[in-house]
């Protein structure tokens, strides 16, 4: 994974085709929002990581050979927490996951990622946005159902 970096604001890199931040205000108006005093916070918004990359590494975990059969059982095996909005849902090593699906997200000052993995099926859907409001649209919905139906009726 040659374009995957930690972004640290106490030595900050030069990230090529970068995609800054930007948030719409009240009135409606995009706002570059790049520098905050808490970018940069390992876990909270620093991980950069390119969509090629991004493929390498699902695949990788799709194929189990990024760690040991051990560890990668325990990655999408639940925990006893379940998550509030979606009862279904459980905790798991940084996925919140159920018997056929395993999702993470994440976001940060203008910037929103969102995974959604078939467990049982070879899809995987990922968005990456330099916005903060790409989730309160259907688009994520829309795209998975459209997928979920190609991928479900010509791969099983």
């Amino acid at each position: 994974m040659t374009r995957t970096i930690v972004f640290n604001l106490n030595s900050p890199a030069d990230i090529d085709e970068r995609a800054f931040y930007y948030h719409k205000d009240s009135l409606g108006k995009w706002n570059k929002m790049d520098v905050h005093p808490l970018t940069g916070l390992l876990g909270a918004g620093g991980v950069y990581t390119s969509i090629d990359d991004y493929f390498n590494y699902d695949n990788a975990l799709r194929n189990n050979s990024i760690f040991s059969n051990e560890i990668h059982q325990l990655i999408f095996k639940s925990s006893t927490s379940a998550r509030p909005l979606k009862p279904d849902m459980f905790y798991a090593m940084g996925w919140f996951v159920n018997d056929s699906i395993a999702e993470h997200s994440g976001g940060w000052f203008g910037v929103n990622t969102y995974t959604k993995r078939y467990l049982k099926l070879p899809l995987t859907i990922a968005f990456f946005a330099n916005t903060d409001d790409f989730l309160k649209k259907d688009l994520v919905s829309k795209i998975d159902s459209l997928a979920f139906k190609f991928v479900n009726d010509n791969y099983r």
